[in-house]
């Protein structure tokens, strides 16, 4: 008699496993509907597939209110490879370097799409000459640009 509880109880454990394994299983991968909704990786591409300018000044002018609303491809199509990149949870964060400042881009995540896009931006001098200062200033100013 001894024997049944321990059956019991052995066959019980054996179908709490399998009941887990089912719960926490991954969920089923969705089949790709387009290439722009698949989830954009943490860290930017290491090319993109468009070839960037060389430098913003290249694409006639560096104005951050363009990259508001875009992911990480099309940022890096109009502004070109940012100066560095660094991780600010829950953001990711882009620094060019244009002339005497520094822009920050920040990039989070759109729940919809799953995909980062630039939502803010931060525009700072690199020295602290009044010059330097006013002419950063007059960029995170600016109007932005008609799309």
């Amino acid at each position: 008699m001894t024997r049944t509880p321990v059956i019991i109880l052995g066959v019980a454990a054996l179908l709490a496993a399998a009941a887990c394994t089912q719960l926490f299983a991954p969920p089923p991968q969705a089949p790709a509907q387009q290439p722009s909704q698949q989830p954009a990786p943490v860290a930017p591409p290491a090319t993109a597939s468009v070839a960037p300018p060389k430098s913003p000044k290249a694409a006639g002018g560096f104005d951050p209110h363009r990259l508001i609303g875009l992911n990480y491809d099309d940022a890096l199509s109009i502004a070109g490879k940012p100066a560095d990149t660094r991780d600010e949870p829950p953001a990711s964060v882009w620094r060019y370097r244009v002339e005497e400042c520094f822009v920050d881009v920040y990039f989070y995540m759109d729940m919809g799409t799953q995909q980062f896009r630039a939502l803010a931006y931060e525009v700072k001098p690199s020295k602290t000459s009044s010059e330097v200062r006013k002419a950063c200033a007059e960029m995170a100013r600016a109007t932005p640009a008609k799309k």
